[in-house]
């Protein structure tokens, strides 16, 4: 594994790779996701990638090293019967397979049956333009005994000379999901078997679109579809530090090597299902497909990035990626009231918060500095002694809107939904705003976003369309004082 991980960042400088995260985080896949820029793959990266190995080459050297056997339905398991590599070869129904081939054979079905049946995702492509296919063109899963490294991997695999990004591929699950082998015990057994292969499927299926789309998108939808799948379980929760419920701050196509923010991302794509989902309906699924439609990179689809992708399906749904990115700022702040699960949700912290008062000269000129696609949230608080009809004005000096500046307030009363107040901008970005800030006012907290995603493309680097941000540590000024 650690071989195909090596050569793939030789080949690529960038590379989607899941698994390399700080000791408290499971290990949750080595997803081979390979990011293009402008001018396509370079040909050392395709030529990596199209010789990725299957366990069941001779020629590999972390492979199988007995005979194997599969097993089909929608997808060929495929495990040994012997080796460190071999499941528990117990057969309670003795029917001639092991128990957990049984067992990972009936999770695929249920993940098939979601994913593509329900909610109508292409199924993965046919591998049979690939030498080393499993025994017909379906998608090959290969049980392994993985753990120690990582709980499961797909890999794409690209057939000679061909030129476009719809490819086929294969997984690896372990295969056996071991307590002893795990530092999670939230990940082991079955669950771990299900959550892994929920995620990994999904990146299977993702190849079938575009197998180079931007890191954040593939893990970041891939936990999403965990969760969708197998939404009792709640293994997206375990991704809260890495959301921009808990951080804010971090652009939200952050690619981190050490912070999985690309996990976090799955709140993003929650958080599009329900805000784009039809009068009546609580989420669609079909949203974040129609994605994944628009960044199709086959023969003579359009072939989007990541944020081209998910502005195309906003603007098809009577909105902008700007706009939602702001809506998602002000639904982070309050989630309970936003989220169909919001409840079980943390709030966006406040980056800081000002206490007021009729006699204080109020905050002066303040100011805070975002990057491209973040939210700051500032927070104002009444002190005693307030008039009972006080005022807030708020006065804002913000970068021009064409660098992506918005602005909202929240004014929370008690323990009801707030009310969301819209701060208009000029084209230059100034704004103000006189709000009720009486004593039936708990506070007021200012929703401040940079929604640019503007890129100078191909740089190199890990975010969105291997890009560079154009609009990168704005500063956006504000004041605020009390009248009344």
């Amino acid at each position: 594994m650690v071989r195909l991980a090596a050569a793939l960042l030789a080949a690529l400088g960038s590379l989607a790779c899941s698994g390399i995260a700080e000791a408290s985080v499971p290990p949750r896949g080595k997803t081979v996701a390979i990011v293009k820029d402008g001018a396509g793959l370079s040909v050392a990266a395709r030529k990596v990638a199209a010789e990725l190995a299957r366990p069941t080459d001779p020629f590999d050297s972390d492979g199988y090293k007995a005979p194997s056997r599969y097993l089909c339905g929608n997808v060929c398991v495929h495990w040994v019967e012997s080796t460190a590599d071999a499941p528990s070869l117990r057969d309670v129904d003795t029917n001639g397979i092991p128990d957990w081939v049984d067992t990972t054979a009936s999770v695929l079905e249920t993940i098939w049956a979601k994913v593509v049946v329900e909610f109508g995702f292409r199924a993965p492509k046919s591998d049979l333009a690939i030498s080393a296919h499993g025994p017909d063109g379906r998608l090959d899963v290969y049980l392994q005994d993985i753990a120690d490294d990582v709980l499961g991997y797909c890999a794409p695999e690209i057939p000679p000379g061909y030129r476009y990004w719809n490819v086929s591929g294969y997984c690896v699950l372990d295969d056996d999901y071991s307590p002893g082998q795990l530092g999670a015990p939230n990940l082991t057994g079955q669950r771990g078997l299900e959550l892994t292969a929920a995620h990994e499927f999904f990146h299977a299926v993702q190849f079938g679109y575009d197998f180079g789309e931007d890191g954040w998108l593939m893990e970041g939808q891939a936990v999403w579809m965990e969760d969708k799948v197998y939404d009792a379980l709640h293994g997206s929760f375990s991704w809260f530090p890495y959301t921009s419920l808990l951080h804010p701050e971090v652009p939200v196509d952050t690619f981190g090597r050490t912070q999985p923010f690309q996990y976090g991302a799955w709140l993003f794509w929650r958080y599009l299902e329900e805000a784009l989902a039809p009068a009546g309906r609580t989420s669609d699924p079909s949203v974040v497909r129609r994605v994944l439609e628009r960044a199709d990179g086959s023969e003579g689809r359009p072939d989007l990035y990541s944020l081209e992708a998910v502005d195309a399906v906003a603007r098809e749904r009577g909105t902008t990626l700007s706009a939602l990115f702001h809506g998602y700022g002000v639904a982070n702040l309050a989630p309970r009231w936003y989220y169909r699960e919001g409840s079980s949700y943390p709030s966006a912290p406040l980056a800081r918060t000002h206490m007021l008062a009729g006699d204080s000269k109020g905050t002066g000129s303040q100011r805070l500095a975002l990057d491209h696609l973040t939210n700051r949230h500032v927070g104002f608080a009444r002190r005693a002694g307030l008039a009972p009809g006080s005022r807030l004005s708020i006065r804002l000096d913000l970068p021009p809107l064409e660098r992506g500046s918005q602005a909202s307030a929240l004014v929370f009363r008690g323990s009801g939904r707030p009310e969301v107040r819209r701060l208009p901008l000029s084209e230059a970005g100034d704004g103000s705003a006189v709000l009720p800030f009486g004593r039936s006012i708990k506070r007021v907290v200012l929703v401040l976003t940079n929604s640019s995603a503007r890129y100078a493309c191909g740089r190199g680097t890990a975010l969105a369309c291997q890009g560079r941000p154009l609009d990168e540590n704005l500063v956006f000024r504000y004041s605020a004082s009390v009248s009344g």
